[in-house]
Formats: C-alpha cells, structure tokens, sequence
C-alpha cells in the first residue's frame, strides 16, 4: 500500500528495549543509483543482503508483489486475487505484505521459498502483514469481528496468529518488529480522553504508550531496530507532522529541512541510520537521511544530471543501502541508493 504517514513525553523504563544503544552514525558521502526497473509501485523494505521487497505494476497491468535482488524483479503472485504487495523482508528472503484473495478478501501474507501463506484465512475478514523478524515473526492488523469496527495489532509466530489488544480503544496496529520480537505501532485509546491515538511498544505481552509531542494529539511508531531505537511520525501542537525517535527516552523530534516544517521517519538500521521524507522550503517533498550530522536532503547526495527526483525513503539496511521512490525525468521510479 502507497506510504501514507499521515496516520510523548514518557519516559521507558531502562529495561524495556534491551540491548545496548547505538550511536547515530555519519553517513557515506554520496550514493550512486540504481533504477530498480519499474515505472510504478513502492518498495517496502531491504534486508542485509540486499534484496529488496515491494509492489509493482507487472506486464499484464496488474499490481504484484515483487522480490527483487540481482537486477532481476521476480513477481511474487498473490492469493488468488489480483493485488498484493510487499511490506517488509527479512534476511532469509521471506516477505510479508497483503494480497486480494479468489474470494476478494484483503489478507495478510507470508512468502517463504517460493510459496505465499495466507496467515489469515478467514472469509470475510481484513488483515495486513507490515513486518517480519529473522525469525520469520510477522506483525500487521488484523480484522476482529465481521461487519464491526474492530482492527488490532497482531503478531504471528509457531503459535499462531496473537492479538496483541490496544491502548484502551478499539483499533491498534503493528508496524514494526525486530529480532527480540519487540514491536511497535499505533493504537487509539480509551474513548474520551485526550490525544487520542498513541505509539506504542509491544514487550513482555504488554503495551507501552510511547507518548506524543507536546501539545500534539496523535503519533505513531514505524520500525524498531534490534538496538530498541524506535522512529516514527507525531503531530506537532500547531497540527504538523514531524518525524521523531525514541531511544530509551522520550519522544524527540528529528531536525527539519532548512525551511521546511513537515517530515516522517520511515526506518532505521543498526547504526542508527534513519531514513523517510520531508517538505523543503519550495513545498516538495524529498526523500532525506537523518545521521550524526543532523538531516540530509538525499537528492543533495546523488550525482547532477541523473534526472532523478527523490521523495521517499522506505527502507535501508545495516550496510547503508537505501530504497524508495520518486521520479526520473518525471516518471514515477523505484531506486535503490548504494553508497560509494
């Protein structure tokens, strides 16, 4: 599904993410990139060896989810519908996404050596997977009851699919989950009170409200790296998006670009690389690179002349590789930035 980012002050207890911190790291001085051969689609993560997971339009028109690694795009089929598309992978080459069923249900997949899993096979219900471990643990949403409004986050292991409840209202989601199986996502809170939608952590079969910028009313976490450094987007109190982090502390806003007021952080890799978009000073979007050095506009960081237009950033993996997409000579690409 397109990346809509649209959709605190507390402070965790030392514990709760485990593993020690990594500092955030400079980034390489430029990137070379490469056109990873689509006109149309999203890509939805990349693992360390550097296949990419995603969804594109194929030669019969229709949206697929793809593998991709070696310049070569392999479609990944569906569940016997005619949409599907990848959300994340991870080091073995599993992918986890949602696809249509025969039956035109939307449900969340698991694509493991070769064959695609429905994770949910239930008529007449809703899920998505967002995320999936080295282990093979996927987290997504998934539908409750049937003609009721009723989504939550969920986890599904060797044991099978777990609903892993809400802050106190009726919707939450998963969005990321890493090695430990700690994972993070939104969820709305108990109807009537204030800031009604809240990030969260997943830890110890419990939710932690991870809390909102001050004044904001909402935010809402994306990837967990195996570090426990959490990113994601929060409302800013005069009602703007902001990309922020959390790392074993409260919630903090990332810097913006010079001029700019709006942002989303997207995902981070085990240095403390963060990676998404933000609004420049001209009111377009660019795909930017958060380091040591503070924020870095990508398109800044890529040879002149190569008619590339970054917008998004989705995904990057622990050796710096970058994934996302924009325009090249005004048609919508998918890239992959390689650092030199």
């Amino acid at each position: 599904m397109r990346h809509l980012r649209t959709l605190g002050s507390v402070v965790l207890a030392l514990g709760i993410l485990g593993g020690g911190v990594a500092t955030p790291v400079a980034a390489q001085q430029g990137y070379d990139v490469v056109d990873l051969g689509t006109p149309f689609g999203e890509p939805g993560g990349i693992n360390q060896n550097g296949q990419i997971a995603g969804g594109a339009s194929n030669s019969a028109g229709l949206y697929h989810a793809f593998l991709w690694e070696n310049n070569v795009l392999r479609d990944l089929g569906t569940l016997g519908g005619s949409y599907s598309q990848g959300e994340a992978i991870n080091t073995r080459g599993d992918v986890a996404g949602i696809s249509t069923t025969a039956t035109g249900d939307f449900h969340a997949f698991l694509w493991s050596n070769g064959v695609m899993r429905d994770l949910d096979g239930r008529a007449g219900r809703y899920s998505e997977a967002h995320a999936v471990n080295a282990s093979g643990v996927v987290a997504g949403i998934v539908e409750i009851a049937a003609n009721v409004v009723l989504y939550h986050a969920f986890v599904f292991d060797n044991t099978g699919l777990r609903d892993l409840g809400t802050l106190g209202g009726t919707y939450s989601e998963a969005r990321g989950i890493n090695a430990a199986g700690l994972v993070v996502g939104s969820s709305s809170r108990q109807p009537g009170t204030a800031n009604p939608q809240h990030a969260f952590l997943w830890s110890n079969n419990q939710l932690t409200d991870l809390g909102t910028l001050p004044g904001g009313t909402w935010s809402i976490a994306f990837a967990i790296n195996n570090n426990g450094q959490i990113v994601g987007t929060a409302e800013t109190a005069n009602g703007l998006f902001r990309a922020v982090t959390w790392n074993q502390g409260p919630i903090l806003p990332l810097p913006a670009l010079a001029g700019g007021f709006q942002s989303d952080a997207n995902a981070i890799n085990a240095n403390g690389l963060i990676v998404g978009s933000a609004v420049t000073a001209a009111l377009e979007r660019h795909a930017v690179l958060w380091d040591a050095n503070g924020i870095r506009d990508l398109n800044d960081l890529i040879p002149a002349g190569t008619g590339w237009v970054l917008s998004w950033a989705t995904g990057i993996n622990d050796a710096g590789r970058i994934v996302g997409y924009g325009t090249r000579n005004g048609q919508e690409r998918l890239f992959l930035l390689v650092p030199r």
